[in-house]
């Protein structure tokens, strides 16, 4: 919807554009001669109207997420922006309908600018920036720059008052395509200059909140935490992994924090909330859509196996488990069926099947420092 919206009412308006300099052209009585009052009378309206429906469209899943959202508020700025790109788009459309020489060219113009507005929001980079329609989603814990919102407002601002300008001037005009004025060269040269500006400069699409709120909880000396958008989460985040700390028998002197990525500065990157490099940390990728138990005993179990001390990452390929690698990959796959979740693709067959919870616990707990040394082999191997 955050495309097709404005996508739509700009090819709507060009139909009214088209409709307008049709009438103009042909001198319907009831048309005002003044271009720059037609343009003003039906801008005005179409604005007004669109808009209005955008905003009205909007509002229950605005008010079902504002009620629904464990923290946080509207960001009044950032929602502006869609408005003002909606206000932008009508006033292309009905420029691109004046300057046009028939309406059969509407649903043209809406594919080329359908994909125009994607491929430029995809794939140019920068150039995103100025289309307040993203390509990129922003994660909890981060916001859009207060200087990107305003440049996006400058910008449509630049485009609606442009667009006005270059339709009210085909509509004082017998003929739509002549010699452009010193004036509107101007303007165009503005336009394309506002609109590539951040092409040679790319800037950040969303920034870190800058007081990151955290929600947390100790237990058997693990600090547990989460954004305090997700603070539903931090019981099931903390459960998980006290159940493969329990099958697994390791109680590795690292895993000192199991913390969600939103409160990272670089989330991933393995860095804390405060910016230090810290490996006793286990982050875990709470992101919409997925699941958070799950989330959770992939990363936990990848750092208790000993596979991040291999270097390795979880691969359902894998079949021989008679050196470090290997051993760890096995390890893991174990800790995981025994903890009670889903193999996700390990369909493979590895030493511990045969071994009960307690058994696995039992030889975690015996081989501790070589599980995280990557120093496992065939003969440790139940």
């Amino acid at each position: 919807m955050q495309l097709a919206a404005p996508v739509a009412a700009s090819a709507a308006t060009y139909v009214a554009g088209r409709a307008t300099a049709a009438s103009r052209i042909f001198s319907q009585p009831w048309l005002p001669r003044n271009g720059r009052e037609v343009m003003r009378r039906h801008l005005a309206v179409l604005m007004v109207l669109l808009t209005g429906a955008y905003c009205v469209g909007l509002a229950p899943l605005v008010i079902s997420t504002i009620a629904g959202a464990e923290h946080g508020a509207p960001y009044l700025l950032s929602m502006l922006t869609g408005v003002a790109g909606m206000l932008a788009a009508i006033a292309v459309g009905y420029t691109a309908g004046v300057l046009s020489g028939t309406a059969w060219l509407a649903p043209i113009t809406f594919a080329c600018v359908f994909a125009g507005i994607g491929i430029a929001a995809h794939e140019v980079r920068g150039l995103e920036a100025a289309i307040p329609v993203s390509g990129s989603t922003g994660t909890l814990g981060m916001v859009e720059p207060y200087s990107l919102l305003v440049y996006r407002l400058a910008a449509c601002a630049i485009i609606v008052g442009a667009a006005a300008w270059f339709s009210a001037r085909a509509l004082r005009r017998s003929r739509r395509w002549k010699v452009p004025s010193p004036t509107s060269s101007a303007i165009a040269v503005i336009l394309i200059a506002t609109i590539l500006l951040p092409v040679s400069n790319p800037p950040a699409l969303f920034a870190k909140e800058g007081d990151l709120p955290a929600s947390c909880t100790t237990a058997s000396g693990v600090e547990y935490c989460v954004h305090a958008g997700q603070a539903s989460q931090l019981d099931l985040m903390r459960d998980t992994t006290r159940k493969l700390l329990a099958v697994s028998g390791v109680q590795p002197q690292e895993l000192r924090r199991v913390w969600s990525v939103a409160l990272a500065d670089d989330a991933g990157a393995g860095d804390s909330a405060d910016g230090n490099v810290d490996s006793s940390t286990v982050w875990i990728g709470l992101y919409p859509g997925n699941d958070t138990a799950t989330e959770t005993a992939f990363a936990v179990a990848q750092r208790l196996s000993g596979l991040e001390a291999c270097g390795a990452v979880p691969s359902g390929t894998v079949t021989d488990f008679r050196n470090g690698v290997g051993a760890a990959q096995a390890f893991y796959i174990a800790m995981l069926r025994s903890a009670g979740h889903p193999d996700q693709g390990y369909a493979v067959e590895t030493p511990f099947d045969h071994l009960s919870s307690d058994e696995l616990a039992s030889w975690g707990a015996r081989h501790a420092e070589a599980i995280r040394n990557c120093a496992l082999n065939e003969t440790d191997m139940p």
